[in-house]
């Protein structure tokens, strides 16, 4: 057989054999499933961590591409359901649940292009965090450290700030009870109770009745939600002498207080019912309802231990509300979800809809707020501007403008729905480009509801739209506006949540610029606070307080302020150091000490220097050296100087030319024009001495030189030097 006829190979033999390649291939090619979408170009891929291992989250930002109509009929390798939502503002989340807890997700983002390839690997699955013991929460100093909450387009009040939390004394209802014999309870309800229980404490001297009726009292005044009274009754059984049940006692009190806002005695009350028998679980629903009022101790502890620790509904949805608190919002709608469906508490399904709402399932939101709207009155008119929020969001940006007028009318209440919509609208004004709308509606958020306001990111919400507001008009040198905006915007009590103090700062040499050097002390010695609450010494801010003080007549703090600057491990350039005390001595009259300064800062190399000498020496009208230093002075003060310096000095005509004859100053203007009028009327020196008026020498007479009308411009000279020098020393 030749070699050219071994090559020829039957057509079934080569189909199998191409058949077979293709199996080897593919069995060699890694299994996987593919999900592909189209997208904006510049759109973003985030992957959450993952939790559960059926299940991996993504959040694509910055598309406005439609991803939910490109999941119709979608199906790949691995992927048993996909979900996807959109929160508006180009933010969508993608859900991927898995056949497979081995199945990992890697994503490839191209412009217009997001490819999520499944595969078999290793995820890494976070393990659920073992819940804090009791004991651990009691000597756990650990601060507390919330999730960075989801990004929205439109959030509502959340966290510690959300208006769906519900009232501090509400998860306490179930408390133990002390039975005691030495007072029947009262056959009566309400205020009759009330009589009998007093009418006890009035007819009998036994200490141990006094103590009962009291606790008595005070639960009855629970029940009529009298918390100022029940807390007092209560605090009186406690501080009884007599036998009683501490910890039933404790917890009742611990309940009133904490309704009132006094967390700190309610926690010391927990703890005394703890030493006192009462149980784990009891306390840490009291423990619970106080980190729900002010974040102590850690929420998401008491919240992870409270669910290890208790299934009764009121528990759990307490728990729900700490993690929500601190923005663990899948471990929240986790215990949410499964209560929701064998309670039909208003509260649960309230919450319940939040943490949809920020998962993006705007659908499940609105029909939770729904159902807790029809059950509570009370949670009815906040839930309508949470759906408002939602319908915004599937409206689109476009139509927010629309919905203005109906939110502004919101506003006028006095109850938390004024709040919400205060906050929803300074939101609207952000995302529309309007820092002065929103910085108004945060700043009435915060008159009206500072509590609120205080417990949400509104403080830094306020600071971020004043900064960017400043910042836009400092670049376009509308100082004027900038201190308008700034008196509007800046509230002082930003001072304290400020990271830094350029703000201020700046806005103070503004108000410099304008003229107004106390306004500009009274803002810079703010900002010199806040570097000191940060633990910074600045010279250079410290140097410029040394001016201000200067500019306002304060040379001695001017001093003190320089002195303690000089001190600091960080020093200031020596130039700017002798320029600011030239300045501070010229202000305490120590003019050899300031003209010293000022000879050594032109030596070093300042540029004002040997202009701000010359203007010290023309005030002491010591003109022979002033002049020559201001020679060359191209500013109406420095130019009015040198005239009268060379008037003095008997030489007119050079004053003339030095003096300014236009500019923007129109009291530089006057005065100059005034000294050009008397050297108009000065005669010629030829003139001035005749045959008849003249010695031998051909001088004038002293006599008649003195009446001459040089020497009334000279004593006119001099007796301007004295107002000035009368007046500069009142000024001291």
């Amino acid at each position: 057989m030749s070699p050219t006829s071994g090559a020829r190979i039957p057509s079934a033999l080569r189909a199998c054999l191409a058949a077979l390649g293709v199996l080897l291939l593919l069995g060699a090619a890694p299994r996987q499933g593919i999900v592909a979408f189209q997208t904006s170009a510049d759109a973003e891929i985030l992957t959450y961590p993952r939790t559960d291992p059926m299940r991996i989250d993504l959040m694509v930002r910055r598309n406005r591409v439609s991803l939910s109509r490109q999941i119709e009929g979608l199906t790949a390798r691995y992927l048993q359901e996909i979900y996807v939502t959109s929160i508006g503002g180009g933010t969508w989340f993608v859900t991927l649940h898995v056949d497979d807890p081995r199945v990992v997700a890697r994503t490839e983002m191209t412009p217009g292009r997001l490819l999520i390839r499944l595969r078999p690997g290793a995820p890494r699955v976070l393990a659920e965090p073992e819940p804090a013991t009791l004991a651990d929460l009691l000597t756990d100093d650990t601060p507390r450290r919330p999730a960075a909450p989801p990004p929205l387009a439109l959030a509502p009040l959340r966290g510690d700030a959300s208006t769906m939390l519900q009232p501090g004394g509400r998860v306490l209802q179930q408390l133990p009870l002390w039975r005691t014999r030495l007072v029947k309870p009262s056959e009566g309800r309400g205020w009759s109770a009330v009589d009998d229980y007093r009418l006890t404490m009035a007819t009998s001297d036994d200490p141990r009745v006094h103590a009962a009726a009291s606790y008595r009292l005070g639960l009855e005044h629970l029940g009529l939600g009298w918390y100022r009274e029940a807390a007092y009754y209560l605090e009186r059984t406690l501080n009884s002498e007599v036998p009683f049940d501490v910890a039933a006692v404790s917890l009742a009190a611990a309940r009133a207080h904490l309704v009132l806002g006094r967390a700190d005695r309610t926690r010391q009350l927990c703890h005394q019912a703890l030493e006192n028998g009462a149980s784990e679980v009891q306390v840490l629903a009291c423990l619970g309802s106080a980190a729900l009022h002010d974040g102590v101790p850690n929420p998401t502890a008491v919240g992870r231990a409270l669910i290890a620790s208790s299934r009764l509904p009121p528990h759990r949805h307490l728990a729900a509300q700490l993690l929500l608190a601190d923005h663990r919002v899948e471990e929240a709608r986790r215990i949410l979800e499964s209560l929701a469906y064998g309670v039909e508490d208003p509260w649960v399904h309230a919450s319940l809809g939040d943490v949809r709402y920020i998962t993006g399932d705007l659908e499940g939101a609105k029909a939770a707020w729904a159902h807790a709207a029809t059950a509570s009155r009370v949670l009815a008119r906040r839930l309508v501007i949470r759906t408002r929020m939602a319908e915004m969001l599937e409206d689109g940006p476009s139509e927010w403008a629309s919905r203005i007028p109906v939110l502004l009318d919101t506003t006028r209440s006095d109850d938390l729905v004024a709040a919400e919509a205060h906050y929803l609208l300074a939101q609207i004004g952000d995302a529309y480009g309007d820092p002065d709308f929103a910085a108004e509606h945060l700043n009435l958020l915060w008159d009206r509801f500072p509590r609120v306001a205080l417990r949400s990111d509104a403080p830094e919400r306020l600071m971020d739209v004043c900064r960017q507001r400043l910042e836009m008009l400092e670049r376009e040198g509308r100082h004027a506006d900038q201190v308008a905006f700034f008196s509007a915007c800046w509230r002082p009590q930003l001072d304290e949540l400020a990271a830094d103090p350029d703000l201020l700062q700046h806005t103070s040499e503004q108000l410099l610029e304008l003229g107004l050097p106390d306004e500009a002390l009274a803002l810079h010695l703010r900002a010199v606070a806040v570097l000191t609450r940060l633990g910074r010494d600045s010279p250079r801010a410290l140097t410029q307080l040394t001016h201000l003080y200067v500019d306002t007549n304060r040379a001695k703090e001017a001093l003190e302020t320089l002195e303690y600057a000089e001190t600091l491990p960080e020093r200031l350039p020596e130039v700017e150091y002798l320029v600011a005390e030239a300045r501070t001595r010229d202000r305490l009259g120590d003019v050899e000490g300031a003209l010293q300064a000022w000879s050594l800062a032109q030596t070093a190399g300042s540029a004002v220097a040997a202009r701000a000498r010359g203007m010290l020496l023309a005030r002491e009208r010591r003109c022979e050296e002033a002049v020559e230093l201001l020679q060359g002075a191209t500013d109406d003060d420095g130019r009015l100087a040198l005239g009268r310096c060379l008037l003095n000095l008997g030489r007119p005509q050079e004053a003339a030319e030095v003096l300014p004859t236009e500019g923007p100053d129109p009291l530089a203007l006057e005065d100059a024009a005034w000294m050009l009028g008397k050297i108009a009327t000065l005669d010629p020196p030829e003139e001035q001495a005749t045959d008849d008026d003249a010695d031998d020498d051909g001088a004038p007479d002293d006599d008649e030189a003195d009446d001459s009308i040089w020497g009334a411009l000279l004593e006119e000279e001099r007796a301007a030097a004295s107002y000035d020098a009368t007046l500069d020393a009142r000024r001291r």
